[in-house]
């Protein structure tokens, strides 16, 4: 039967509970709610996929890549998996060349912005590093408000910003790159 202490069960009261998390990690899905998820690999020569930035299409059938022109056709957003090998497949900025990537072509994710945004903004994709004030430190497939002619694409069609942020860092974004073009160059 054991001692009085083992036998006396504590139960506190549920009185509340964070309807949001405070913090999100780029690519981590926010909620359980439908999301279209495929596998790709990478296929940079050597540059590292982040989780959070819009990806292209690459040149076999499930290639995923970094934009480099306005042209390049946005296949979705670079989901965050933690099922990878830090070695062999992690990088310090994020998944090597020729490992799968999960690409999210239709949900809601935490996406890299790099300014301020909001859900009234519009929303842009950066194509190429070289966008203007606001992105000469900004990588391609990173997301934005400011039109750089030449350098960003319009995919307010398609996307928008559901939280807000004061400059750069990481805002939830709901978007569907299903479509066979959401994308218009600025």
């Amino acid at each position: 039967m054991g001692n009085l202490a083992e036998r006396i069960v504590i139960t506190m009261p549920f009185t509340s509970t964070k309807l949001k998390m405070d913090e999100y990690l780029a690519g981590m899905p926010v909620d359980n709610s439908d999301h279209d998820t495929e596998s790709y690999v990478n296929e940079e020569a050597s540059a590292e996929l982040p989780w959070g930035v819009a990806l292209v299409q690459g040149t076999a059938d499930r290639g995923a890549k970094l934009a480099a022109a306005q042209a390049n056709r946005i296949i979705g957003v670079a989901r965050r998996e933690d099922a990878y090998g830090k070695d062999s497949e992690l990088g310090s900025t994020g998944l090597k060349p020729k490992v799968s990537v999960s690409v999210t072509r239709r949900g809601k994710l935490p996406v890299l912005v790099n300014e301020a945004v909001a859900p009234t903004s519009p929303v842009r994709v950066r194509m190429t590093t070289n966008a203007g004030a606001n992105g000469t430190n900004s990588g391609p497939g990173t997301f934005c408000t400011t039109a750089s002619a030449g350098h960003t694409v319009l995919i307010s069609s398609g996307a928008r910003f559901l939280s807000t942020t004061a400059g750069a860092g990481i805002a939830i974004l709901a978007f569907d790159f299903t479509p066979l073009s959401v994308a218009v160059a600025d």
